[in-house]
């Protein structure tokens, strides 16, 4: 047997996998209620952001949980929620909404900080990363923002399937 071949088996002889322990409760601790949700696949209606907020959306209105109060941040008159994202730093939330606009709050103010347009259709997908935000959405584009500028459309994808 070769050299590498010997390193390679020894070391895989005396890796050994430890796994953690978790105390899993039998029963739950707390029950959320969630009337009004949309049953639809293609929304992301919960976000579980860094800080420990759960941001879901339920019919035309979008609530923060925390184990220490339930608030509503919006509600909508005449459109739907279609998903809800969080950026890393738990900081701004992005709503989609079922008319192709994308709402950019304030998590802590819990205020309204500016709008995105540029879908023509409901936007049920977003994700943040580094300054950026990208929506997706049924019209079959995908838009990248940068939100903190003025003009926040960087690029659109089109024709995207799925």
């Amino acid at each position: 047997m070769s050299t590498v071949k010997h390193l390679l088996a020894t070391n895989c002889q005396q890796t050994e996998t430890k796994t953690a322990k978790r105390n899993i409760h039998l029963s739950p601790e707390k029950v959320l209620d969630a009337p009004d949700i949309l049953d639809d696949y293609y929304l992301n209606l919960l976000d579980w952001s860094s800080k420990g907020t759960l941001s879901i959306g339920l019919g035309t209105r979008v609530y923060l949980y925390t184990p220490a109060s339930i608030r509503e941040l919006t509600q909508k008159e005449d459109e739907y929620i279609c998903s809800v994202s969080s950026n890393p730093q738990a900081e701004m939330l992005a709503v989609g909404l079922s008319k192709g606009t994308v709402e950019i709050y304030d998590i802590e103010r819990e205020t309204l900080v500016r709008t995105l347009r540029g879908h023509a259709d409901r936007v049920s997908s977003s994700a943040f990363t580094f300054g950026m935000l990208f929506t997706g959405s049924k019209d079959t584009k995908i838009i990248s923002h940068d939100v903190r500028a003025h003009q926040s459309t960087i690029s659109k994808y089109i024709g995207h399937r799925g």
